[in-house]
């Protein structure tokens, strides 16, 4: 009886996951300097599923996909498919990308054919697939919580020297019944583009390293590994954004490369994992919050400024053709197709930017807070100041959404600030002010929950 009522005050842990590595001959993701189809797989890239479940709510599925992100169209599809297939509650489910550069494309917006189109359809079917296996696996079980410093890893690719986050958090499931693993999570922050636009191998890039090194530490299985990534718009393995958009060039982007840091970030984790001391209260709560954001009205094109641009584009783009200039092609099809998408609308200030849908998950003593796009880590550092230890940023959950920069950002003309949000057809940049609006937003709940 009282091992009964042991289990019945016990967290729920299930875990699930599939192979989703797509064949051969797919357009890949990441690099605009990349233009040569797939040729093959490094490892394998996966679609991960955690279920949690408390005693007295719903269950809450956490997934984290091996790919540059989860658009909304895969987002609202699959939150779809799992209410009607498990009626799981839609807002209780958080989709991840681990951001991987050596995924497919997944993306409308840059000429998918149908073989990419076939792949994100099946792709539902597929994460239906491992939720449902950690549904199926759930089991009473304990959570532990630990963290680490990774050394060697990620580096702020905006300011030399500048902010990181180093924190590499693991969270442990053991069974309530034998003790035994079930399985684990892994939240570090930085971008996986250790390999570069010359890598035409699907890869997780530096987290297949990471959960390697806890595999193999652990004796769990890889598949029982779930990695996911932090506020890392401006973290990297060191390189600048420019070098990935204007030169092939493979450099120190290599597969020794990505071992090393995913190596060092291994080790961090093996470190948090035999630290895990803090065992987690069985409690969930969620809350889901849309933050109205604004766009940088000075950025505002207007119609014969765009005219201009789109003109200048094209006579870049003639030399370029005639130089056969391949990647430079490429870089300046991108910017004219920005002009020619917005000349086909209608550009008042009405146009109005993307909902941030962010989701507050409180797993007993853990706060995730869910960010749908690339995060500065300045903000992700000042979110988890704000809400307390233990605190991970979950970015690239439940929609791609582009960078969060900083008003500094702004004022050195980063990539992130000044040119990526024409690679997702914007009008304009986000207000500079949208990471500290997020922030402020997130931090209210600490208080009111108080």
């Amino acid at each position: 009886m009282l091992e009964n009522q042991e289990n019945a005050a016990a967290w729920k842990v299930g875990f699930g996951a599939v192979d989703i590595t797509p064949p051969p001959g797919l357009k890949m993701s990441g690099f605009a300097a990349r233009f040569q189809p797939s040729e093959g797989t490094h490892d394998p890239l996966r679609a991960r599923a955690l279920v949690l479940e408390d005693p007295k709510s719903q269950p809450v599925l956490l997934m984290a996909f091996d790919l540059v992100g989860v658009p909304k169209s895969l987002v609202t599809d699959l939150r779809n498919a799992l209410m009607v297939r498990y009626n799981l509650d839609p807002g209780r489910i958080n989709l991840s990308a681990t951001h991987t550069h050596s995924g497919p494309l997944i993306g409308e917006r840059y000429g998918v054919t149908q073989l990419e189109r076939d792949y994100l359809t099946g792709l539902v079917d597929m994460a239906v697939t491992a939720a449902g296996q950690a549904l199926e696996n759930l089991e009473p079980a304990t959570l532990h919580l630990g963290q680490a410093q990774a050394t060697g890893a990620g580096l702020n690719r905006s300011q030399i020297g500048g902010p990181t986050d180093p924190t590499t958090g693991v969270l442990v499931a053991r069974s309530v019944a034998s003790g035994e693993l079930l399985g684990g999570m892994i939240n570090y922050t930085c971008h996986p583009t250790v390999l570069g636009p010359t890598n035409l191998l699907y890869t997780a890039d530096y987290p297949y390293y990471t959960v390697q090194a806890l595999s193999e530490a652990t004796g769990l299985s890889p598949e029982k590994i779930m990695f996911t990534n932090g506020a890392c718009g401006d973290i990297n393995a060191g390189h600048s954004p420019k070098s990935s958009i204007n030169s092939p060039g493979a450099g120190n982007r290599t597969y020794e490369a990505a071992a090393k840091l995913g190596g060092n970030v291994g080790k961090a984790a093996v470190e948090a994992f035999n630290q895990a001391t803090l065992e987690l209260t069985p409690s969930l709560e969620v809350t889901n919050l849309n933050v109205d954001i604004e766009w940088q009205t000075q950025k505002w094109p207007d119609r014969d400024g765009l005219i201009s641009y789109q003109s200048e584009r094209q006579a870049e783009l003639d030399r370029a053709t005639a130089q056969g200039d391949v990647v430079a092609v490429t870089n300046i099809t991108l910017l004219k197709n920005w002009a020619d998408g917005l000349l086909e609308r209608t550009l008042t200030t009405q146009w109005s930017p993307p909902a941030f849908n962010i989701d507050v998950v409180r797993v007993g003593e853990l706060t995730l807070v869910t960010i749908p796009g690339e995060l500065y880590v300045e903000y992700g550092l000042a979110l988890k100041e704000r809400m307390g230890y233990p605190t991970w940023i979950l970015g690239y959950t439940n929609g791609s959404l582009g960078y969060i920069p900083t008003p500094g950002a702004y004022e050195r003309q980063d990539y992130e600030a000044d040119l990526a949000y024409r690679y997702h057809g914007y009008p304009a940049p986000f207000s500079s002010g949208t990471g500290q609006l997020l922030v402020d937003k997130v931090s209210q709940l600490k208080g009111e929950r108080n």
